[in-house]
């Protein structure tokens, strides 16, 4: 059972909060605009910051990918240069050309 005093908060609760009828039926108040201005400026600075670091962090971590990708292949060839270095050597002296 609901006591006689939780019911009366529970009414007082329910008589102070407009409906979303009532609450669109209402001329905008000057204090309303402003409230719902800076509720827009909130969310819009949430929304730039949010998606700012998002951008950031995903940039940053493509050009780590890209340089990966780099390193990746300059090891790959640093590995082929000793045999074309030999190969060249053994031109040279055959040839007898030096460069």
């Amino acid at each position: 059972m609901v006591s006689a005093s939780v019911r009366s908060i529970i009414l007082s609760v329910t008589n102070t909060v407009p409906s979303a009828e009532t609450a669109l039926q209402q001329p905008m108040t000057r204090v309303n605009r402003m409230r719902m201005n800076i509720s827009f400026d909130l969310f819009s600075f949430i929304m730039m910051t949010t998606l700012g670091w998002f951008v950031l962090i995903i940039s940053f971590l493509g050009f780590l990918q890209v340089r990966r990708w780099e390193w990746n292949i300059q090891r790959s060839t640093m590995v082929d240069m000793p045999e074309d270095l030999q190969a060249l050597e053994t031109l040279d002296h055959t040839i007898g050309m030096r460069a």
